[in-house]
C-alpha cells in the first residue's frame, strides 16, 4: 500500500524540533491533521497516524525503512474500525479487512493467491475477484443479493479484457460487452429478458462506431443508427412494428441536418417490410 504525502508544513521547525525525524500536518484552525516520522535516511519509519479535525483518529499506519510493516489500520469518523490489513516489509502478510460503519464486513482481502471478497449488509457475498500482485488478474463474478450471478468479466494485469457478460436476477443473459485493454471494442449486444436481441452497438477503441441496431421483442428492426468517431454520422431510420419506415433524419458529426421539404402533394413512400431478426 503506498501512502502519497505532500511536502508538509512542519509545526516541528518552529517549535525548533527535529524535523528531520518527525513532522506534523495542521488543520487550517491548527488541529493535528497528520504525524510521519521518518529515520536518518528520509525514510518513513515508525507509525503514521492521522486525525479527523475533531481529534478522532482516521488512520494507524505502521512502516519501517519506507515500507508498510504491521496491521493498517483506517477508521470512520466515529471512531469504528473502517479497514485493517497487515503488512511485513510493503507486502501483505494475512487477511485484510473493510467493514461497514456498523460493524459488519464488507470486504474480505485475504493475501494471494485466494480472491478478494465483497460482501453486502446482510453477509452474503457480492463480488469475487481473482488477484496477483495486489490487483485483478483472472475471473471475477458479481452477485445479486439472493446469490445468483450478476455479472462475470476478466482481467489481466488489472485491466478488464474480453467478453463481460451480465444477466437479470432471473438468470438469463442481459448484456454482452466486449472489452480490449480496458476499453470496449466489438459488438455490445443487449438482450430482452425473454432472451430475444434487443440492440446491438459496435464499438471502436470505446467509441460507438459502424451501424446501431435495435430490435422490437418480435425480432422486427426498430431503429438503425450509424455512428462514426462516437458520433451520430449518416441517415438514422427508425421502423414501426409491421417494417415499414417511420421516420429517417441525417447527422453529420453528432448534427441533425434538417431536411428540406418534399414538394406539395408527395410524401414519403414507406419502403417494404423488412425481415425478422433471426
Amino acid at each position: 500500500m503506498l501512502l502519497l504525502i505532500a511536502a508538509p508544513i512542519s509545526r516541528a521547525a518552529a517549535d525548533g524540533k527535529d524535523q528531520d525525524h518527525l513532522k506534523e500536518e495542521f488543520y487550517p484552525g491548527g488541529e493535528r491533521k497528520r504525524k510521519i516520522p521518518y529515520d536518518e535516511s528520509g525514510r518513513i519509519s515508525g507509525t503514521v497516524t492521522r486525525w479527523y479535525p475533531d481529534g478522532t483518529t482516521k488512520a494507524v499506519l505502521p512502516f519501517i525503512q519506507g515500507k508498510a510493516h504491521g496491521e493498517h489500520r483506517r477508521f470512520y469518523p466515529d471512531g469504528s474500525l473502517k479497514s485493517k490489513i497487515p503488512y511485513i516489509r510493503g507486502t501483505q502478510s494475512g487477511t485484510g479487512y473493510l467493514y461497514y460503519p456498523d460493524g459488519r464486513k464488507k470486504a474480505k482481502l485475504p493475501a494471494e493467491p485466494d480472491p478478494r471478497i465483497e460482501y453486502y449488509r446482510d453477509g452474503t457475498t457480492k463480488k469475487t475477484t481473482a488477484q496477483r500482485n495486489g490487483i485483478p488478474h483472472g475471473a471475477e463474478r458479481e452477485y445479486y443479493r439472493d446469490g445468483t450471478l450478476m455479472a462475470a468479466r476478466r482481467y489481466h494485469q488489472g485491466t478488464q479484457t474480453g467478453t463481460e457478460e451480465q444477466f437479470y436476477p432471473s438468470g438469463t443473459l442481459m448484456k454482452e460487452i466486449p472489452y480490449q485493454n480496458g476499453i470496449r471494442h466489438g459488438t455490445m449486444s443487449v438482450y430482452y429478458p425473454d432472451g430475444t436481441l434487443k440492440r446491438e452497438t459496435e464499438y471502436c477503441r470505446g467509441q460507438p462506431c459502424g451501424l446501431t441496431r435495435t430490435y422490437f421483442r418480435s425480432g422486427t428492426p426498430a431503429a438503425e443508427i450509424p455512428y462514426e468517431s462516437g458520433k451520430r454520422h449518416g441517415t438514422v431510420r427508425k421502423f414501426r412494428r409491421d417494417g415499414t419506415l417511420k421516420s429517417a433524419q441525417t447527422y453529420r458529426e453528432g448534427i441533425l441536418i434538417p431536411a428540406a421539404a418534399p414538394p406539395a402533394g408527395e410524401n414519403l413512400s414507406p419502403q417494404e417490410p423488412l425481415g425478422h431478426k433471426k
